[in-house]
């Protein structure tokens, strides 16, 4: 199965007169290559500070070998730090704050008009999304249970939030949609404000 997608990828880009499937397959969404190269360079470049972090965490919790979810295993016992929603909202506020008073704006403007569904809800999918459409404001969908990584979701979410709705007021409908590969640069952003806070 996996060769014949290859084979598939490589006579769709060369039937398209693209000199690689991998040129193709970024051109849908007009990233040249050089993007993509540097950022798995960059990836690279770092990967042993994410490897020397997983060792760390290995040594502290006593592991022999790691997985996937020992990742999200507290490495401080009988810590309990509560993060409720309002609480949350302040230390939003303050993190993004070098982002500038128009982006500010946006933010308050989404807490203060129900941009957001904050609690967990029957029928609702877990975990937080932002969701709607070109004449809509953003939605915010959260499952908030009063911790930092609810905080974290929360700018995460506003992130999204902020760029379609900076879009969708500054671009037409057809234009105002962006690519998954720059969805996330806002996103994440916000998560590095909040860590450097």
């Amino acid at each position: 199965t996996l060769a014949g997608e290859v084979k598939t990828s490589i006579f769709n880009a060369r039937s398209h007169n693209y000199q690689t499937a991998r040129e193709a397959a970024l051109s849908n969404n007009h990233i040249p290559e050089e993007v993509y190269d540097n950022l798995v360079k960059t990836v690279h470049k770092y990967l042993p500070l994410l490897h020397r972090y997983t060792e760390l965490r290995k040594s502290l919790l006593e592991l022999d070998d790691m997985k996937m979810y020992d990742l999200y295993t507290p490495l401080v016992k009988d810590v309990k730090f509560d993060m409720p929603y309002e609480e949350a909202k302040s230390w939003m506020l303050k993190a993004l704050e070098p982002m500038g008073e128009e982006y500010m704006n946006v933010v308050r403007e989404g807490l203060n008009n129900r941009w957001v569904d904050v609690f967990e809800n029957k029928g609702k999918r877990s975990g937080g999304y932002s969701s709607g459409a070109h004449l809509t404001n953003p939605f915010i969908l959260l499952n908030w249970s009063n911790t930092v990584s609810d905080l974290y979701t929360l700018v995460h979410e506003f992130g999204h939030s902020v760029h379609s709705s900076f879009s969708r007021n500054h671009q037409p409908a057809n234009a105002s949609d962006y690519t998954i590969f720059v969805s996330a640069v806002a996103s994440t952003c916000n998560e590095a404000l909040l860590s450097d806070y």
